[in-house]
């Protein structure tokens, strides 16, 4: 009952929220969103060997690099799985 009584409440004060002050949260929000965005993006230009921070970049190249570094990984991750099996080594198997 209590989460409920809590919901109301803050249904109610919502209500009672001036337009310039729920534009304000709105913004608040928003802004913090982005930044989020914006923190997330670096962090991909930090792991990705194909970006850094002095280039201008875009999210779509991020996004590209990105996709592209992943397949390079995800072939290379094959092309040593095959190795080790020529090499009589069931690597798949040591790491279940």
């Amino acid at each position: 009952m209590t989460d409920n009584n809590n919901t109301d409440n803050n249904t109610n004060k919502k209500q009672f929220l001036s337009e310039d002050v729920k534009k304000h949260n709105h913004n608040e929000s928003e802004q913090r969103r982005r930044e989020q965005l914006r923190s997330t993006y670096d962090k991909l230009v930090e792991l990705i060997p194909s970006l850094s921070f002095e280039e201008s970049r875009s999210e779509l190249a991020i996004l590209n690099k990105s996709v592209n570094y992943i397949k390079q990984l995800r072939k290379e991750h094959d092309e040593l799985l095959q190795k080790s099996k020529e090499k009589g080594i069931d690597v798949e198997s040591l790491l279940k």
